[in-house]
Protein backbone atom coordinates (compact mmCIF):
# COMPACT_ATOMS: atom_id res chain seq x y z
CA UNK A 1 0.00 0.00 0.00
CA UNK A 2 1.20 3.41 -0.87
CA UNK A 3 1.70 5.80 2.00
CA UNK A 4 -1.56 8.02 4.00
CA UNK A 5 -3.84 4.51 4.01
CA UNK A 6 -4.24 4.91 -0.28
CA UNK A 7 -4.07 1.70 -1.79
CA UNK A 8 -1.63 2.64 -5.26
CA UNK A 9 -3.28 1.58 -9.15
CA UNK A 10 -2.07 -1.97 -9.38
CA UNK A 11 -3.47 -2.79 -5.53
CA UNK A 12 -6.67 -0.97 -7.01
CA UNK A 13 -7.03 -3.16 -10.10
CA UNK A 14 -6.49 -6.11 -8.90
CA UNK A 15 -8.28 -5.68 -5.97
CA UNK A 16 -5.62 -7.95 -3.99
CA UNK A 17 -5.19 -7.15 -0.47
CA UNK A 18 -2.55 -8.67 1.62
CA UNK A 19 -2.78 -11.78 1.55
CA UNK A 20 -3.13 -12.15 -2.32
CA UNK A 21 -6.57 -13.22 -2.53
CA UNK A 22 -9.00 -11.00 -4.37
CA UNK A 23 -12.19 -9.85 -2.05
CA UNK A 24 -13.76 -9.85 -5.34
CA UNK A 25 -13.60 -13.81 -5.42
CA UNK A 26 -14.65 -14.39 -2.12
CA UNK A 27 -17.68 -12.64 -2.86
CA UNK A 28 -18.18 -14.93 -5.97
CA UNK A 29 -16.86 -18.14 -3.84
CA UNK A 30 -19.49 -16.92 -1.36
CA UNK A 31 -22.56 -16.51 -4.02
CA UNK A 32 -21.68 -19.40 -5.32
CA UNK A 33 -22.39 -21.19 -1.98
CA UNK A 34 -25.10 -19.36 -1.30
CA UNK A 35 -27.23 -20.09 -4.90
CA UNK A 36 -25.76 -23.63 -4.66
CA UNK A 37 -27.61 -24.09 -1.16
CA UNK A 38 -30.35 -22.51 -2.63
CA UNK A 39 -30.96 -24.84 -5.50
CA UNK A 40 -30.76 -27.48 -3.23
CA UNK A 41 -33.32 -26.31 -0.81
CA UNK A 42 -35.51 -25.58 -3.66
CA UNK A 43 -34.91 -28.45 -5.73
CA UNK A 44 -35.94 -30.21 -1.89
CA UNK A 45 -39.17 -28.41 -1.86
CA UNK A 46 -40.08 -28.95 -5.29
CA UNK A 47 -39.80 -32.63 -5.08
CA UNK A 48 -41.31 -32.67 -1.65
CA UNK A 49 -44.33 -30.72 -3.23
CA UNK A 50 -44.43 -33.09 -6.59
CA UNK A 51 -46.59 -36.10 -5.22
CA UNK A 52 -49.16 -33.63 -3.79
CA UNK A 53 -48.89 -31.59 -7.47
CA UNK A 54 -49.76 -35.06 -9.28
CA UNK A 55 -52.74 -35.82 -6.47
CA UNK A 56 -54.11 -32.51 -7.12
CA UNK A 57 -54.03 -32.93 -11.03
CA UNK A 58 -55.35 -36.61 -10.89
CA UNK A 59 -58.52 -35.11 -8.63
CA UNK A 60 -59.35 -32.47 -11.36
CA UNK A 61 -58.88 -34.71 -14.10
CA UNK A 62 -61.29 -36.93 -12.36
CA UNK A 63 -63.94 -34.53 -11.55
CA UNK A 64 -63.83 -33.39 -15.26
CA UNK A 65 -64.08 -37.11 -16.40
CA UNK A 66 -67.19 -37.40 -13.92
CA UNK A 67 -68.77 -34.32 -15.84
CA UNK A 68 -68.03 -35.70 -19.20
CA UNK A 69 -69.58 -38.78 -18.29
CA UNK A 70 -72.76 -37.03 -16.66
CA UNK A 71 -73.02 -34.86 -19.58
CA UNK A 72 -72.98 -37.70 -22.56
CA UNK A 73 -75.54 -39.66 -20.07
CA UNK A 74 -77.69 -36.82 -19.59
CA UNK A 75 -77.65 -36.13 -24.05
CA UNK A 76 -77.61 -39.79 -24.47
CA UNK A 77 -81.39 -39.88 -22.37
CA UNK A 78 -82.63 -36.51 -24.36
CA UNK A 79 -81.65 -38.61 -27.84
CA UNK A 80 -83.54 -41.28 -26.31
CA UNK A 81 -86.20 -39.64 -25.20
CA UNK A 82 -86.47 -37.68 -28.59
CA UNK A 83 -86.24 -41.12 -30.42
CA UNK A 84 -89.01 -42.27 -28.72
CA UNK A 85 -91.29 -38.98 -29.01
CA UNK A 86 -90.82 -39.48 -33.12
CA UNK A 87 -91.39 -42.65 -33.45
CA UNK A 88 -94.70 -42.60 -31.67
CA UNK A 89 -95.82 -39.49 -33.50
CA UNK A 90 -95.14 -41.62 -36.72
CA UNK A 91 -96.68 -44.26 -35.74
CA UNK A 92 -99.76 -42.44 -34.64
CA UNK A 93 -100.03 -41.52 -38.30
CA UNK A 94 -100.84 -38.02 -38.06
CA UNK A 95 -102.45 -36.77 -41.17
CA UNK A 96 -100.86 -34.79 -44.09
CA UNK A 97 -102.39 -31.30 -45.00
CA UNK A 98 -102.10 -30.11 -48.56
CA UNK A 99 -105.00 -27.54 -47.89
CA UNK A 100 -107.57 -29.73 -49.99
CA UNK A 101 -108.55 -32.95 -49.06
CA UNK A 102 -109.32 -32.08 -45.29
CA UNK A 103 -110.35 -28.83 -43.17
CA UNK A 104 -107.69 -27.37 -41.18
CA UNK A 105 -109.60 -28.02 -38.10
CA UNK A 106 -109.33 -31.89 -38.31
CA UNK A 107 -105.85 -31.62 -39.28
CA UNK A 108 -105.33 -29.63 -35.62
CA UNK A 109 -107.10 -31.99 -34.14
CA UNK A 110 -105.26 -35.08 -35.02
CA UNK A 111 -102.83 -32.69 -34.71
CA UNK A 112 -103.23 -32.66 -31.03
CA UNK A 113 -104.09 -36.56 -30.81
CA UNK A 114 -100.16 -37.12 -31.93
CA UNK A 115 -98.60 -34.79 -29.69
CA UNK A 116 -100.27 -35.91 -26.86
CA UNK A 117 -99.45 -39.20 -27.82
CA UNK A 118 -96.00 -38.69 -28.17
CA UNK A 119 -95.02 -36.18 -25.50
CA UNK A 120 -92.96 -33.94 -27.05
CA UNK A 121 -91.95 -30.34 -26.67
CA UNK A 122 -93.36 -27.56 -28.87
CA UNK A 123 -90.22 -27.12 -30.98
CA UNK A 124 -90.65 -30.89 -31.61
CA UNK A 125 -94.41 -29.98 -32.54
CA UNK A 126 -93.43 -27.40 -34.31
CA UNK A 127 -91.00 -29.63 -36.56
CA UNK A 128 -93.23 -32.76 -36.54
CA UNK A 129 -95.88 -30.65 -37.93
CA UNK A 130 -93.91 -29.14 -40.91
CA UNK A 131 -93.16 -32.39 -41.79
CA UNK A 132 -96.78 -33.32 -42.25
CA UNK A 133 -97.22 -30.18 -45.05
CA UNK A 134 -97.61 -31.16 -48.29
CA UNK A 135 -97.90 -29.75 -51.76
CA UNK A 136 -98.46 -25.94 -52.07
CA UNK A 137 -99.44 -25.22 -48.18
CA UNK A 138 -96.28 -26.22 -47.27
CA UNK A 139 -93.66 -22.67 -47.24
CA UNK A 140 -97.41 -20.93 -48.18
CA UNK A 141 -98.40 -17.43 -46.74
CA UNK A 142 -102.13 -17.40 -47.49
CA UNK A 143 -104.49 -14.90 -46.27
CA UNK A 144 -107.00 -15.37 -43.86
CA UNK A 145 -109.18 -14.11 -47.01
CA UNK A 146 -107.23 -16.84 -49.57
CA UNK A 147 -107.79 -19.65 -46.78
CA UNK A 148 -111.81 -18.87 -46.92
CA UNK A 149 -111.80 -18.54 -50.39
CA UNK A 150 -110.92 -22.20 -50.37
CA UNK A 151 -114.03 -24.55 -49.94
CA UNK A 152 -112.65 -26.85 -47.64
CA UNK A 153 -111.31 -24.17 -45.79
CA UNK A 154 -114.66 -21.84 -45.47
CA UNK A 155 -115.98 -23.02 -42.16
CA UNK A 156 -111.88 -24.29 -40.86
CA UNK A 157 -110.72 -21.05 -40.42
CA UNK A 158 -113.83 -20.06 -38.40
CA UNK A 159 -113.98 -23.04 -36.27
CA UNK A 160 -110.26 -22.42 -35.33
CA UNK A 161 -111.19 -19.72 -33.00
CA UNK A 162 -111.88 -22.75 -30.78
CA UNK A 163 -108.37 -24.27 -31.16
CA UNK A 164 -105.71 -23.05 -28.79
CA UNK A 165 -102.29 -23.16 -30.11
Amino acid sequence: MSSGGFKNETECSTGQGKGGESDQSKQTEEITIIGADLTTELTSVLRSMIPMIVEETLKKLQEKRQVVQETTKRLKEEELQEWESRKMFFISRPPEYDGYNTTIYNWFSEMENAFERCECSDGHKVLYASFMLRGGVKGSNLTLEEEESNELGRNSVHDLAGVNF
